[in-house]
């Protein structure tokens, strides 16, 4: 800042857990992807009521959508039928080890600029996708506060929480 650098946000948490699961395949049920959320919110001092978007992992994949999905819900709660959910790799494709990055860089851009991304080849979600905020169209949208999941083979799961402002700091502390 002291140099008069453009401050794009910040990342206030991170959340790191493994599924402990199968040796190339994630858990189900999400249970520790939602942990990692968790801890990213409670690093963060940040409550699920405060995001506006989850830029989820997504990789089209039935059962890895599925389970970060069931995650999402158990780490927000009442909160993941109002914020935004979408997943750049349906506009991108699977940037491998560049992934978290970008999309990373995809979601900090839509919030300076007010808008969420639509998904437009979403055809025939799941059941369990019914009441929840995944817009087929690009929608203005102010977003304040991301959630950003990124997961590996055999159930390596991060999870940050950036901020647009300075609004939030580490463990919620107002700067």
């Amino acid at each position: 800042m002291k140099r008069g650098a453009k401050i794009y946000g910040f990342i206030n948490g991170l959340g790191m857990t493994g599924d402990a699961y199968h040796l190339s395949a994630t858990d189900p049920e999400g249970i520790q992807a939602a942990r990692a959320m968790k801890l990213a919110m409670e690093m963060s001092g940040i409550s699920p009521e405060d995001i506006d978007l989850v830029s989820c992992h997504a990789t089209s994949t039935p059962v890895g959508d599925l389970s970060e999905i069931r995650a999402v819900k158990k780490a927000l709660g009442k909160s993941s039928e109002k914020v935004f959910i979408q997943a750049s790799k349906a506009l991108l494709g699977h940037g491998l080890g560049a992934a978290a990055a970008t999309e990373l860089i995809g979601a900090i851009l839509q919030a300076q600029e007010g808008f969420v991304h639509g998904m437009p080849n979403l055809m025939e979600p799941d059941d369990e996708f019914t009441g929840l905020n995944m817009p087929r169209q690009t929608v203005n949208a102010p977003i304040k506060v991301i959630l950003k999941n990124s997961f590996g083979f055999g159930g390596h799961n991060a999870a940050l929480v950036y901020t647009k402002n300075q609004d939030y700091g580490i463990k919620g502390e107002k700067n």
